[in-house]
């Protein structure tokens, strides 16, 4: 905090006190829809969450692979990375074509993940779709910001945060169904369906997302 720069006075641009309305609670009053185009687009990634991480121990164990930690361990170290790296290269295009490129290395991780069957594989689907992540999902806030009010900046990110739990809360007992019914690799399809699904909701939006650009302040 110590290291970060003064925030412009222009910044400080709050509703002031606060007050309720006298029309009550509504909507409105919890969720901004201005952010909703990020926020569904981030939910098809976030229900491929537990895909990615819980039921890969449990997937690894049925292949007889028991040194699955160090799957977690170079995913969280290149999630760490990247976001570190690549962070100050997101502002140079507009925000779709960074989603798309995160989305498109999402698909490419979890199709090296169903098809795994050794822990070097496991890995690799893991650091693909750890680069994918950190190119979608920090594009997807800069959406949330730049559509945004930015009098009510607290409401629009309660707004687009609440999908991360809301996909995983979806995401969990659909991939525990394909889990049943088609296996690992039948979850894993799934994954790569719901970003699909995603992909889908980035194009029919894309003229939306071309026209946000980087502004420097």
């Amino acid at each position: 905090m110590l290291l970060m720069p003064p925030m412009h006075t222009e910044a400080a641009s709050g509703p002031g006190r606060f007050s309720l309305r006298g029309a009550g609670f509504s909507f409105d009053s919890f969720i901004d829809r201005r952010v909703l185009l990020a926020s569904f687009i981030l939910l098809s990634g976030t229900m491929t969450t537990t895909a990615a991480i819980a039921f890969v121990p449990l997937y690894a164990l049925s292949l007889g692979i028991e040194d699955i930690g160090l799957y977690f361990v170079v995913n969280g170290a290149v999630a760490i990375a990247s976001r570190l790296l690549l962070g100050r290269y997101l502002d140079r295009f507009h925000r779709g074509i960074w989603i798309v490129t995160g989305m498109l290395l999402s698909i490419v991780g979890f199709a090296l993940l169903s098809m795994a069957d050794s822990l070097p594989w496991f890995i690799a689907g893991g650091i693909v779709n750890s680069l994918g992540l950190s190119f979608s999902q920090p594009s997807l806030m800069a959406v949330a910001m730049d559509r945004a009010d930015p009098s009510r900046m607290g409401k629009a990110m309660a707004t687009f945060s609440m999908f991360y739990r809301v996909g995983e809360a979806i995401g969990a007992p659909l991939s525990g169904a394909l889990m049943d019914h088609l296996g690992a690799s039948g979850m894993y399809r799934g994954a790569i369906l719901s970003i699909f699904l995603g992909l889908a909701l980035t194009a029919a939006n894309w003229s939306t997302l071309r026209a946000l650009r980087h502004t420097q302040v």
